[in-house]
């Protein structure tokens, strides 16, 4: 009896002592924001360029569609599926993932959803935009520094991320 009052005192004093504070990990990349509207006119097509970062692969109809990670999309005419030809690059500030449908090409620019008409890979357009959709994510996935964390300019997205030296 004597030892299991001893054991139950033992536990709630070991309950009670504060855990260690650790420091909490932070980001070591920074935000580049850019107003929404200075996005909006960097979104057009241009020409082909080589992919450096490779994201996500999307086919639609003869195109092979490449997110370059952060920064656009590639697009490939794939009507000799022997010899694919980079035809084009869209830019797209901080863009990871894409769709398509009817030849509306959906896709992420930072936070928000861009529906963008591609029914002429020549000459793109932007249809609509869901603001804040999503959360930014940092690209080493860990939270921002608390001098990041203050309020952000109202109508500004991320350009891209910046490591911090």
């Amino acid at each position: 009896m004597n030892w299991c009052l001893s054991f139950i005192s033992s536990l709630l004093l070991v309950s009670c002592i504060k855990p260690f504070d650790r420091p909490v990990p932070v980001s070591s990349y920074e935000p580049l924001l850019i107003t929404r509207e200075a996005a909006d006119k960097i979104i057009k097509i241009d020409k082909p360029r080589s992919v450096v970062k490779a994201g996500k692969f999307y086919i639609y109809k003869t195109y092979i569609l490449v997110v370059e990670e952060g920064d656009g999309l590639h697009i490939y005419d794939n009507t000799n599926i022997d010899d694919p030809q980079n035809i084009a690059f869209l830019n797209l500030l901080n863009c990871t993932d894409v769709a398509v449908k009817d030849n509306v090409l959906y896709a992420n620019q930072s936070t928000d959803l861009l529906a963008i008409d591609i029914s002429n890979m020549q000459e793109v357009k932007v249809l609509s935009r869901i603001m804040n959709v999503a959360n930014d994510i940092t690209p080493d996935g860990l939270p921002l520094a608390a001098k990041y964390n203050k309020e952000r300019p109202e109508n500004t997205i991320v350009a891209k991320w910046e490591k911090i030296k």
